[in-house]
């Protein structure tokens, strides 16, 4: 908040599904391939870029350091394939460009895709969206919206004063299937919102290249250039009302927490001590009746998840196994028929590189189809366990809401799935001493002998290759649904920890001012009414300020 404030800074965020299209349309906003667009997610690190004088960049790592790097090395630290799974523990990276619409402190923000397959980059962009001013929202016409897609743009609505929609990929399309599709993204955003949005239809990757070609005014399709006028329009008159209004929220959900505190003391303050002594006591024997429940909770969380390993991912890895043993044995038959005339050696290396290629796309296949399957099922039992555990915290809110006749604030606690896989893929291992001099017995044989005995080998290889990483990615989801029970846990142990704690310091100052004398007490509740005054000033300035 404070840097908000210092740097006047308005955070154009483009965010959206992963493989929509959002650093393709950067790239086309800035006329210059700046950043990587892969054909697989990129790993959760947040780039921003803003205005430079001249083009550079530079990472900010989770410990805080910071190191300048080439431009063109952006893909080591931003794609899964230059950076897996993050591990080079990448912040944020920093993009400075001379770009004339960036000049005004604008920073355009590039945020990992939601429900993707690797990482954690649906909670990164989550926990970004409170620092965004206005939204470029990007779908795309290979698929309808999805329920994450539409969850997601309640997120937006909720922090960003302006939202931009934008269908990407439209040189897919004939001209009726393109009208087809801008209907319905803008029918299903208007129910999602409440409100209309323009939809604006563009291709990023010709709008690209036609920039970069000197040729955007000769382009057929002008959905990029409509947006970057209708964006324009919005930075000249609506940019410093929304940023305002930003800036408006965040304070209110600050003065309205100090506020409540001081509220819940204040009742405390005037209830009588044999009342709050009572009450004390009582929230005692609760606060430890709902730590009990929630431990209980969790204990059914634990069994929960272990059932959605054994009955969802088990067997459908083992049935997506069994599957693909038989079509890469006839894969095999094929490939050996098509390399027929290579010699023996050259004809393995070959087999070899399309059996790697093969099991590598099929599992990347498994894991972007079925990992958002589990990831809802376990937001669902967390939502379950979170709702028991709810119940129990409910009754002493009413408790307290009736004694001091206030309302008190709800906990509320977000997804915790992990997408920080530890899944690699294993193809290379060390040949044992049987395994080399076969090998070179197959290479000695004569083509029409050593060929089928190479076919035989690869179809085992190929049902090894597959049966291991069923194994293995059956241990990485393990591993990761384990470890987001425990941060679950962690986070709604906090939460009802925090909640009850609040309660129990409020009452117990009372308490404590009823021993310490009528004057302190009076003294106090005079400081309190003064705060609360105070605050309801400043809320009532800054509801002039940005309604």
């Amino acid at each position: 908040m404070h840097r908000k404030l210092a740097d006047a800074a308005f955070n154009l965020v483009v965010a959206g599904q992963f493989k929509r299209g959002k650093s393709s349309l950067i790239n086309a906003l800035l006329g210059q391939a700046l950043l990587p667009a892969a054909a697989v997610p990129l790993t959760s690190v947040i780039t921003v870029i803003q205005f430079g004088p001249t083009p550079s960049a530079s990472i900010e790592l989770r410990g805080g350091e910071r190191r300048d790097i080439p431009l063109e090395s952006l893909e080591e630290y931003v794609t899964e394939r230059g950076n897996p799974q993050n591990t080079k523990k990448v912040r944020q990276v920093l993009i400075r460009y001379p770009c004339p619409w960036l000049a005004n402190n604008v920073r355009l923000i590039d945020t990992p895709g939601i429900d993707s397959v690797y990482e954690h980059n649906g909670d990164v962009t989550r926990a970004f969206l409170p620092q965004a001013d206005a939204v470029i929202f990007v779908v795309s016409v290979e698929q309808p919206l999805s329920q994450t897609e539409l969850t997601f743009l309640h997120s937006i609505r909720e922090y960003a004063g302006k939202i931009f929609c934008l269908l990407n990929k439209i040189d897919y399309l004939n001209p009726a299937e393109l009208e087809e599709s801008i209907t319905f993204c803008a029918t299903v955003v208007h129910e999602a919102l409440g409100i209309d949005v323009p939809i604006f239809p563009v291709s990023a990757r010709e709008a690209l290249e036609h920039k970069r070609m000197g040729t955007a005014e000769l382009a057929n399709d002008d959905g990029l250039q409509k947006f970057e006028k209708a964006l324009q329009t919005f930075m000249l008159t609506d940019r410093n009302a929304i940023w305002q209004r930003s800036v408006a929220r965040a304070l209110r959900r600050m003065l309205s927490h100090a506020k409540f505190l001081l509220e819940l003391e204040r009742g405390a303050l005037t209830t009588p001590l044999q009342q709050l002594q009572s009450s004390l006591q009582t929230l005692r024997v609760k606060k430890r009746e709902t730590l009990r429940a929630h431990s209980d909770h969790c204990l059914l969380l634990q069994a929960h998840t272990r059932t959605l390993l054994k009955e969802q991912v088990e067997p459908a890895l083992e049935c997506f196994s069994q599957e693909q043993q038989q079509r890469v044995a006839r894969a095999v038959d094929v490939w050996l028929e098509e390399l027929r005339t290579l010699p023996l050696r050259p004809m393995q290396a070959a087999l070899e590189r399309r059996l790697v290629a093969n099991v590598r796309a099929t599992y990347d296949g498994w894991i972007a189809r079925e990992e958002p399957k589990v990831c809802r099922a376990f937001d669902e039992l967390c939502a379950r366990v979170w709702s028991q555990t709810q119940q129990s915290v409910d009754d002493l809110l009413r408790h307290c809401g009736d004694l001091f006749g206030i309302p008190l604030e709800a906990v509320e606690t977000t997804s915790v799935w992990r997408y920080e896989s530890g899944f690699d893929y294993k193809f290379w291992s060390e040949p044992t001493t049987l395994g080399i001099f076969s090998s070179s017995i197959i290479l000695a044989l004569p083509r029409n002998l050593g060929a089928p005995l190479t076919l035989r080998r690869f179809k085992s290889r190929a049902r090894e290759l597959i049966e291991l990483h069923a194994g293995r990615l059956r241990s990485d989801i393990e591993d990761r649904l384990h470890r987001s029970v425990e941060a679950f846990r962690t986070r709604l142990f906090a939460s009802t920890q925090g909640t009850l704690g609040r309660i129990e310091e409020a009452i117990g100052r009372g308490v404590d001012r009823y021993a310490q004398g009528q004057t302190k007490k009076s003294a106090r509740d005079v400081i309190i009414d003064d705060s609360i005054a105070h605050i309801s000033g400043i809320e009532a300035r800054v509801w002039e300020l940005a309604p």
